[in-house]
């Protein structure tokens, strides 16, 4: 037993001798004529691209931004039914029994349109409107022309109420069901961009229709995005994004408008920051003809650098005294300037570096 401690404790020795040696051997270098032991460096290539930020922000599918209509003055008779879809020509609600049609344009009737020689924005409205509904009005003068009989100058944009046009007012009220007075006043149409959904009434039969009467959004299926204020400059109308469904399908989509108004969030503490709204279109709606409404992810593009060089990121090698460098393939350290960092991606600049060159990068 005690012959086999003794073999026992001289082989930790020279175990202990064998190590201690090795740590102070001198260390190899390589003479350029041995075979590499270790694996092979992963390289890429340096690329001219473009390179932009991208960020994931959470979006609301449905038909956008509810606005409140209000009537004119006198009593609500009828309302449409929430969800409701109102055509041009249709009526939007019934004051003191007598219908209320949508027009479609973007100047509301301020003024009572009563007599010939009266122009501008407002009667231009009355005028599609009516030609668009199939009634002939006749000819309008030419931008620039007076208008008779008031010696009134046409400019571009403008209607000017000939007697033609009150002719055609008048085939429009009878076959409307009011009186052919030939004069449209204000409140008794209603001029909205297109046509309108009825998201929520606010106003109920007997109620004073010069009041808020119903919450109304477009038609269209969109996305809308509530982006900090700080992030919704560098957000453009027409700027291409995607969309992630929740069945996990992503949509192309463009951005159609962005606020210019800032709010706080409803519900918050006081310490987020304002957000403006911004509002997105799908390419296909057809990809979500099935939802009427959904949460869904939007990617958004944020900064971008056009025509840059770019490596991956893995190739940029800290230096002791501050600064990068990537590693040439095969050759030396290369200093390099640092720009935008984008999906795995970094712009870079130095000498020597150009498209098609190869580095080391990260495996």
């Amino acid at each position: 037993m005690a012959r086999g401690v003794r073999w026992a404790a001289l082989v930790l020795v020279l175990a202990g001798l064998v190590v201690a040696g090795l740590r102070f051997l001198p260390e190899r270098k390589p003479t350029g004529t041995e075979e590499a032991t270790g694996p092979p460096a992963a390289t890429a290539v340096v690329t001219r691209t473009d390179l932009s930020t991208t960020r994931t922000v959470s979006g609301e599918l449905g038909y956008g931004t509810p606005q409140e209509l209000e009537g004119g003055a006198g009593t609500v008779t009828w309302l449409p039914k929430q969800g409701a879809v109102v055509k041009r020509g249709q009526p939007v609600y019934r004051r003191d029994d007598r219908p209320v049609p949508l027009f479609y344009g973007r100047t509301p009737l301020f003024r009572p349109l009563d007599r010939a020689g009266l122009v501008g924005r407002d009667v231009r409205v009355v005028v599609d409107n009516l030609r668009a509904l199939g009634y002939r009005t006749g000819d309008q003068p030419l931008p620039g022309s007076p208008a008779e009989p008031a010696p009134l100058k046409v400019h571009a944009g403008d209607g000017v109420m000939t007697r033609s046009l009150i002719a055609a007012v008048k085939r429009w009220q009878t076959d409307h069901g009011v009186p052919a007075t030939g004069v449209i006043a204000p409140g008794d149409v209603l001029v909205h961009s297109g046509k309108l959904r009825v998201a929520a009434l606010i106003a109920r039969p007997g109620r004073p229709s010069d009041a808020p009467l119903m919450a109304v959004t477009g038609t269209a299926k969109v996305v809308t995005v509530q982006l900090d204020a700080g992030d919704s400059g560098s957000v453009r109308r027409g700027d291409a994004v995607r969309v992630t469904l929740p069945d996990g399908d992503v949509a192309k989509a463009k951005v159609t408008s962005v606020g210019t108004t800032a709010r706080a969030p409803e519900g918050g503490d006081g310490t987020e920051q304002p957000r403006t709204t911004v509002t997105v279109k799908l390419d296909d709606s057809g990809a979500v003809s099935r939802l009427t409404a959904a949460p869904v992810q939007v990617e958004v593009t944020g900064e971008t650098r056009p025509d840059v060089l770019a490596v991956p990121v893995g190739a940029l090698l800290a230096l002791l005294e501050g600064g990068y460098a990537v590693q040439i393939a095969g050759g030396a350290l290369v200093p390099v300037d640092t720009g935008l960092f984008a999906d795995g991606r970094v712009e870079v600049s130095g000498p020597g570096l150009d498209e098609g060159v190869t580095v080391v990068t990260a495996s």
